[in-house]
């Protein structure tokens, strides 16, 4: 019996090294979702590896170079990712005329298991973001916790069409988006006159850095955008000491006259 149990325990000891040993030094792997519309041919370190949409859970981690190429079009977009341990990235790109536009988002491991915290970033910079309705400020934006669950982000930036994402936030986690508005679409050869330019409304410097527009002439009113010290924004109207901007194409919404001045 004494035998049997001293066999037994040499073989879990070295069932449990052999374990630990393989955990310890087996390759470490990262993972690698890219989707795009129309569908595109994905190189990773410059060989083709497939079509869109496509995955693979076995990369090793470090830089990537990834490149999409749409079939027929000539339309390509390239970019180098550094893909951590243990992490999956999504790609996701839409071609359009040939501008793309696209993200990238995947989940960064923390210390802090109780929350569930984003780091946000557009290219271009300063994009104002909302989630779930509620205005948090511009990118490069980081929020330590929005709580695990679903949720509904919009990127906006004036003359771009917004970028909505749903994503999902996971305590102990933090959530990365980066939204690409893609390039500027430049003007044709032979454009139509610009409308003679009207008044404008300067922001001035505030305590915060930025300054809240509000649906109503009025501090009680709801929060609608934030604007920045040092931008000129269309002037609407004026009442009670508040002044009416257009906040973005065809949005207005009214800011304190206090730190704000109207200008020709």
């Amino acid at each position: 019996m004494k035998r049997a149990i001293f066999v037994l325990a040499v073989v879990i000891f070295v069932a449990g090294t052999i374990f630990l040993l393989w955990h310890l030094l087996s390759p470490q792997r990262a993972g690698l979702a890219v989707e795009s519309s129309p569908a595109a041919t994905v190189y990773l370190n410059g060989r083709a590896v497939g079509k869109t949409p496509y995955q693979n859970n076995h990369l090793r981690p470090g830089n990537w170079q990834i490149k999409l190429v749409v079939d027929n079009k000539q339309w390509t977009w390239e970019r180098t990712l550094s893909i951590p341990a243990d992490t999956r990235v999504l790609v996701h790109r839409e071609f359009r005329d040939p501008l793309s536009q696209g993200r990238v988002v995947y989940l960064l491991p923390t210390r802090e298991k109780d929350k569930a915290g984003c780091f946000l970033t557009s290219l271009p910079p300063k994009a104002s973001v909302t989630i779930d309705g509620e205005m948090k400020g511009f990118t490069p934006l980081s929020l330590k916790d929005i709580g695990s669950g679903g949720h509904h982000f919009v990127f906006s930036l004036p003359q771009r069409p917004n970028q909505e994402l749903e994503l999902q936030a996971v305590a102990g986690y933090r959530l990365v988006a980066e939204v690409d508005f893609g390039p500027a679409k430049t003007a044709s050869a032979t454009p139509t006159p610009a409308p003679e330019a009207g008044p404008e409304v300067k922001i001035k410097e505030t305590p915060t850095g930025w300054l809240r527009v509000r649906e109503k002439p009025t501090r009680a009113s709801p929060e609608v955008a934030k604007v920045t010290p040092g931008k000129k924004y269309p002037y609407r109207d004026e009442k009670n000491g508040w002044l009416e901007i257009e906040y973005q194409p065809g949005k207005t919404g009214w800011v304190s006259g206090r730190y704000a001045t109207k200008v020709d």
